[in-house]
């Protein structure tokens, strides 16, 4: 009895095994990337940027508190971590499948025909309820291939929000020196335009008492009127560049104050540099698209498992009687099977879904390794 009792343990034991280790599809591997082992122009006597916040170098306080704005207020941000959220719950959702699915069922009727023939009785009732339970066996990893996917995805949407704030923070400094630059202009414009008006004056007066010539005034005229011109259109760029920073900032369009102009910065004696090579796979759009890689692949599991039939253990308990006031008296009803289901001939749906999956794999490592191409560039550059 023991010795029987054991050899269904190992059973057991072995056919669990052997549903966890069959997982159809490839595995991943990381991509592979040939990258120089230095930058073009670094200087390996400067201090490396890797751990830099590059904005801190102006030393300016409105332009870290535009920054810590948009960090916290940006639209694009929240949609972002909105995303990781969904992934996350994604990941649980996935691994929902793994475990057995437990139903519940209740029934009533009455009538006067039973499969299409008159009820003895004339009339009849039917009373019941019971649980069903449902268990499809991950015999071909198709369960664990999707979690597989949808914990990746969790993985790339945490390197794509980071890439969003990346972005965020160089698109607010950007606009933030835009704004005073034109603000800068404006001013300039403004002062210019005043010199001219007075040298015009000045030019006229001197035509009038006949020291001069008409070319000198149209020449004076001219000046002034391109000093003029120039006023109304570094207002329109100013306002532009404001609506740009509000939107970054999660704003309605508002005028934005500056107190700092470009004579109070003072730029850095060294820009820092000497980044080596490798720096570029900590870049967060390239593990971004790394794990897009990885979903891409897991996928193609996935597919392949859906060629094979699929396992399922089924169970019901129940009651069930002609009398409601017997319903529960009658004891309990019961049942047990397996089942398998699976494709036989659907004329080769499911052998192109597997190619499908390929070929956006295959796009999703070219995708990774142009962003790696545009990685280097941008650094170069």
């Amino acid at each position: 009895m023991k010795k029987s009792r054991n050899t269904k343990f190992i059973i057991i034991v072995f056919f669990i095994v052997l549903i966890q280790s069959c997982a159809v599809g490839p595995d991943f591997s990381k991509p592979e990337v040939v990258s120089p082992n230095s930058f073009r122009f670094a200087n390996p006597q400067l201090d490396s940027i890797v751990n830099l916040k590059w904005w801190e170098l102006f030393n300016d306080s409105e332009l870290k508190d535009l920054i810590r704005i948009g960090l916290k207020e940006n639209k694009d941000l929240l949609i972002a971590a909105s995303r990781i959220e969904q992934a996350r719950i994604n990941v649980g959702y996935t691994k929902a499948d793994f475990g057995p699915k437990i139903d519940m069922y209740g029934n009533v009727s009455k009538g006067n025909m039973i499969l299409n023939m008159p009820a003895e009785n004339g009339t009849f009732e039917n009373f019941g309820a019971g649980v069903t339970v449902n268990w499809e066996l991950d015999f071909w990893g198709k369960f664990r291939r999707s979690t597989e996917a949808a914990k990746a995805d969790l993985i790339g949407s945490l390197y794509g929000k980071r890439a969003i704030e990346i972005a965020l923070i160089s698109e607010i400094a950007t606009n933030y020196f835009l704004l005073i630059d034109y603000r800068t202009r404006l001013e300039i414009s403004e002062n210019t335009y005043a010199i001219r008006e007075k040298a015009l004056q000045i030019i006229q007066s001197r035509f009038d008492k006949g020291y001069t010539h008409i070319i000198d005034v149209n020449q004076a005229q001219i000046q002034k009127g391109i000093a003029q011109v120039a006023i109304p259109f570094y207002k329109r760029m100013i306002a532009f560049t404001e609506h740009n920073l509000n939107v970054l900032l999660g704003r309605n369009p508002e005028p934005i104050e500056t107190h700092m102009v470009m004579t109070n910065f003072s730029m850095p004696k060294n820009i820092p540099s000497g980044i080596p090579s490798d720096v570029l796979q900590r870049r967060p759009d390239i593990l971004q698209q790394e794990q897009n890689f990885r979903v891409a692949n897991a996928r193609i599991g996935v597919a392949q498992a859906m060629r094979f039939p699929s396992i399922s253990l089924t169970g019901l308990l129940g009651i069930g009687t002609n009398d409601l006031s017997n319903l529960a008296l009658n004891g309990l009803g019961w049942s047990a099977g397996a089942s398998l289901l699976g494709p036989v001939f659907e004329w080769g749906k499911n052998k192109r879904r597997v190619e499908m999956e390929r070929e956006v794999a295959l796009q999703s490592l070219f995708m990774y390794e142009n962003t790696v191409l545009n990685a280097f560039r941008e650094v170069e550059n």
